[in-house]
């Protein structure tokens, strides 16, 4: 998520431009002329010697309203500043400018105290951060690292910072273990923290995607596990039990009942057709399964799907799954939709046999992995 950092020019200042330049008269477009039209020129970009003290208070309010708007567009607000504080020290001067330099010094100092809170606030967290380390409360320490790059306007600075390095790659490796161990929430935490720390990247957004999917099948098909994982999380960071689901409303025999075979293939036909991004029917049969398979690898699920509790049936499901999977890529030919609506046959009956999941479901899963093969806005089902 992107946030503004310190140092920044952020809204507080735009607000406080906006109050300057209807101080001085207006914005741009609106002052009115310092110069007959005759004798008008192109007007060249602002000195930063300012306008002379020999102008008439009038011209100097326009002139200085034009010049802040420039400068303050290349973020330049200090040279703003200065302008008005020359200009109000003049025998001539407007008694607004007056005014408006009283506002803006109380406005400086202000901004002179948040940026040193920022700084302070920072530094707690960097000591916090340490602490949290040495103690290994690498979630806690990753969370710090991640409230400290909201305040710093060197963030990459931070992540080279030893401590820093050290958080983060502890964390991924923690993240990955809880993930293969079936900790979803756990490892959910770390990468989104990670991610975070990592904004207008995507070094780990299949990271975070994949397991936010497994999350999310929890909490379609088995609610009340999900719901038993967050009171654990809840308890071992001494949190307050969350309040209670009710695990009656929306369940997934209701959403999916209306859902049939020929749903699926006619919807595929659709987007290899006419999808802008102009996925292939392999392209999209490719990501169906990869939901399939993400059904098999979620833990959890067991109770919901009693098939899946079998390792045997569950592992020889996943091995077709990689069989249909590995002849799809080595395919010379291009599939069309009686090539596609023929594997997606073959793959509700052979599920009937090792883990038997309710055709809806293998239909929704193999709809919502073709759709991660299009785009983050589409969907088949």
């Amino acid at each position: 998520m992107s946030r503004r950092r310190y140092g920044q020019q952020g809204p507080i200042q735009r607000g406080v431009l906006i109050l300057i330049l209807f101080s001085l008269g207006g914005v741009p477009g609106t002052l009115p002329p310092t110069t007959p039209a005759s004798a008008a020129q192109p007007q060249a970009k602002a000195s930063k010697a300012g306008p002379s003290s020999s102008q008439p208070a009038a011209l100097s309010l326009s002139e200085l309203s034009r010049q802040a708007w420039e400068l303050a567009s290349e973020g330049d607000l200090d040279d703003v500043w200065q302008r008005i504080d020359r200009l109000a020290n003049e025998e001539d001067s407007a008694p607004q400018l007056g005014e408006l330099r009283k506002d803006l010094v109380a406005h400086r100092a202000r901004e002179r105290d948040r940026r040193e809170e920022t700084r302070t606030a920072y530094q707690e967290k960097l000591d916090e951060l340490e602490k949290q380390f040495g103690n290994d409360e690498i979630a806690e320490a990753l969370a710090s690292a991640v409230e400290a790059y909201g305040l710093t306007a060197e963030p990459a600075n931070l992540r080279n910072q030893a401590t820093v390095e050290k958080v983060i790659r502890t964390a991924e490796k923690q993240a990955a273990e809880h993930e293969k161990a079936g900790h979803w929430l756990r490892a959910l935490d770390l990468y989104r923290g990670l991610e975070m720390l990592h904004e207008n990247s995507s070094k780990y957004k299949s990271h975070l995607d994949r397991v936010a999917r497994h999350v999310s099948l929890l909490r379609l098909y088995a609610p009340e596990q999900l719901y038993q994982l967050y009171v654990k999380e809840a308890k071992r960071r001494g949190e307050d039990k969350p309040d209670p689901w009710n695990f009656d409303e929306n369940r997934w025999q209701t959403q999916l009942e209306k859902i049939e075979p020929v749903m699926l293939s006619e919807a595929m036909s659709l987007a290899a057709r006419s999808h802008v991004e102009g996925s292939s029917f392999e392209d999209l049969l490719l990501g169906g399964i990869a939901g399939l398979e993400m059904i098999l690898e979620t833990e959890g699920l067991e109770k919901t799907f009693p098939g899946l509790a079998n390792a045997q049936k569950s592992k020889a499901f996943g091995d077709y799954l990689a069989a249909v999977r590995k002849g799809i890529e080595e395919r010379e030919v291009a599939m069309d939709y009686s090539d596609a609506s023929s594997v997606l046959d073959r793959l509700l009956r052979r599920n009937r046999n090792p883990v038997d999941l309710p055709d809806a479901v293998v239909i929704h899963e193999l709809g919502d992995g073709a759709t991660s093969e299009l785009d983050d806005f589409s969907s088949i089902i």
